[in-house]
């Protein structure tokens, strides 16, 4: 009876219809289990299949087993709130240095193909101020990270010596970080550490202590406070070393995130996985050149920087360089 309804409600009157919907399947799941059906899931909890009737946007819920009972909205597709908005706006203009691939963001601001124009710009930095360097002689698969843990830190120290001045070392996670910074060897070289609940005060404080161009080594996250949204001009950063990409944390909320992209958009690991994964990749990458006349180098550690899905999401002005030996690669890159 609500399915109809609901589509002919503004985009904000439908979110909170959804919203009111969860609460009121918490609601009678509490007086009542067995009222609806529930589903095991292949990593231990339990999904509970709303489908389509109450809305485009709500996909499953999900409770996961031996914790707090509790349900949780899943936004799988923005596109149905979106789409309604833009279609009432005469024009709009959205503009990023991360909006690629363009077919992603269309598709999850609801844009339509007569309404779209593509307009792109050249990067105002000399292309000889940037070094791209993937070295493919180690995974950082999660199966296989304990087995190349100590090359990959290997890697890491033949950076720290060949840079001369400020170097960051992005994750794709905290757990990956621990798994290596004990191996790391900085040297004489002051370090900086991103901690899990880092505050502004904090956050501010590193930031400062970068811009004076110290030579120190920074070992963050990627997708976190200094890998997006920062800028270190000048001797702020010299070099950036990203250890694999991000993709997201492999859980049931992700998997029903690929299974639409797949259902509706014919790209269900490309939306889910891949997209966001190297969208993070690019941001951190992008805190090493901030004016033109920075100079500075990107290190891409872990094959998967190889394969054609992963180099077809870099930006089109890197000239990525396949090497065994960054060090050797970034001689007299500084000089």
């Amino acid at each position: 009876r609500q399915e109809a309804p609901l589509r002919m409600l503004p985009a904000n009157q439908r979110l909170e219809a959804d919203q009111a919907v969860v609460s009121e399947v918490q609601d009678r799941l509490i007086e009542d289990p067995e009222l609806f059906p529930l589903q095991a899931s292949s990593d231990g909890g339990l999904q509970l299949e709303l489908g389509h009737r109450f809305g485009v946007h709500l996909s499953r819920i999900d409770l996961m087993t031996g914790s707090p009972a509790g349900l949780r909205l899943l936004c799988r597709d923005p596109s149905g709130l979106l789409g309604p908005f833009f279609e009432q706006l005469a024009a709009s203009v959205c503009m990023s240095a991360t909006l690629d691939p363009p077919d992603f963001h269309q598709a999850m601001l609801g844009l339509s193909d007569a309404r779209r124009l593509e307009a792109r710009f050249p990067s105002p930095f000399p292309p000889e101020n940037r070094r791209v360097l993937v070295v493919p002689t180690i995974s950082t698969e999660y199966r296989k990270r304990e087995r190349d843990r100590a090359a990959t830190a290997d890697l890491i120290n033949e950076v720290i010596a060949a840079v001369p001045g400020n170097l960051a070392i992005f994750f794709p996670s905290f757990a990956f970080k621990r798994q290596i910074e004990s191996l790391i060897d900085t040297g004489d070289r002051p370090v900086l550490v991103q901690g899990r609940s880092m505050g502004e005060a904090a956050r501010a404080e590193v930031l400062d202590t970068l811009a004076k161009g110290e030579g120190h080594v920074f070992m963050g996250v990627l997708g976190g406070i200094f890998a997006e949204g920062i800028d270190l001009p000048g001797d702020g950063l010299h070099a950036a070393v990203i250890v694999g990409p991000a993709l997201p944390q492999a859980n049931l909320a992700r998997r029903l995130l690929q299974q639409w992209f797949q259902e509706r958009y014919g790209h269900g690991f490309r939306y889910a996985w891949l997209v966001p994964g190297m969208s993070k990749v690019v941001q951190a990458a992008g805190r090493v050149i901030r004016t033109p006349e920075d100079r500075g180098a990107i290190i891409l550690l872990g094959r998967r920087f190889l394969q054609r899905d992963y180099q077809g999401l870099f930006p089109e002005d890197w000239v990525a360089q396949r090497t065994a030996s960054p060090g050797e690669a970034l001689e007299g890159f500084w000089s």
